[in-house]
């Protein structure tokens, strides 16, 4: 994956009409990227390997989205895309110039994007993803990932891939590891890792369905996840918009509901039938 880095900060110029810029963060200072990196808690030393591993979690758990069809090529420019984002309250609006969505994060986070395979090999199979997350290095294991995947034309509504219950029961049995708990210890490999995902509640609107659940990969910690899907365009080809919200499950009292308003803001240019 080949990612590009931003941080979320103000210039002086744009203090006052409250417009916030994007500087690459391999501009910041080495003591900084290191503290950043610091909060990762993974050997990996870098900002990219923190994304890159966001994005993995985002992939792995949507199993069911990847064996999606796609319908056209995205190819992204070499150049950076600026992205505009207005602050609000402290927060952010993302507006995306490239797939027409808008996002709003927590001010002062720190952005990366970059594209990864989808289920389908070539250009078509490619998608596009962005991961937001805190730039201060006390704060761990919390991330908004927005993953912008190709449809055909076929999928006009989200009830193409199954009403909401079936949609969210699908996608959180595909990551349910949880039956290997019932095998003797025999059968299974040293230190084997099990995962365990349990649903805890969904909904739908005219043109969203939104999943939360919790994922624990036994012996780790257990995390607690929010997911919004959107069926949109970006004014060419039609997209599955799909942005997950995450942090530890002792962290969602605190963090719970900064994450969940995040994910419940997702809005796109929806389909003409939709």
């Amino acid at each position: 994956m080949n990612f590009k880095f931003q941080r979320i900060v103000k210039s002086s110029t744009s203090e006052a009409c409250g417009v916030i810029r994007h500087t690459t963060l391999r501009k910041a200072s080495r003591d900084h990227r290191r503290c950043v990196s610091a909060c990762f808690n993974t050997e990996d030393s870098t900002l990219e390997r923190r994304v890159d591993q966001y994005v993995n979690l985002e992939i792995n758990r949507r199993q069911l989205l990847l064996s999606m069809p796609s319908a056209a090529a995205l190819i992204l420019p070499g150049a950076e895309r600026r992205a505009n984002a207005t602050e609000v309250l402290g927060a952010s609006v993302y507006e995306d110039p490239v797939d027409k969505f808008k996002l709003t994060v927590p001010a002062g986070w720190a952005s990366g994007q970059g594209t990864i395979p989808g289920a389908v090999p070539g250009p078509s199979g490619v998608r596009r993803t962005l991961a937001f997350f805190p730039d201060d290095p006390s704060v761990q294991d919390i991330s908004v990932t927005v993953v912008v995947t190709n449809v055909s034309v076929e999928f006009t509504k989200l009830s193409s891939f199954g009403n909401i219950d079936s949609f969210a029961d699908n996608l959180v049995s595909s990551q349910d590891r949880s039956m290997m708990l019932r095998q003797p210890s025999w059968a299974r490999k040293p230190n084997e890792v099990i995962q365990v995902a349990e649903l805890v509640s969904c909904k739908a609107t005219s043109n969203k369905y939104f999943v939360e659940y919790t994922i624990e990969k036994i012996p780790g910690p257990k995390r607690h996840l929010y997911s919004s899907f959107i069926l949109g365009s970006n004014g060419r080809y039609n997209r599955l918009y799909t942005v997950t919200g995450q942090c530890l499950e002792e962290d969602v009292p605190k963090y719970g509901n900064l994450i969940s308003s995040s994910v419940a803001s997702l809005s796109a240019d929806l389909l003409p039938n939709v």
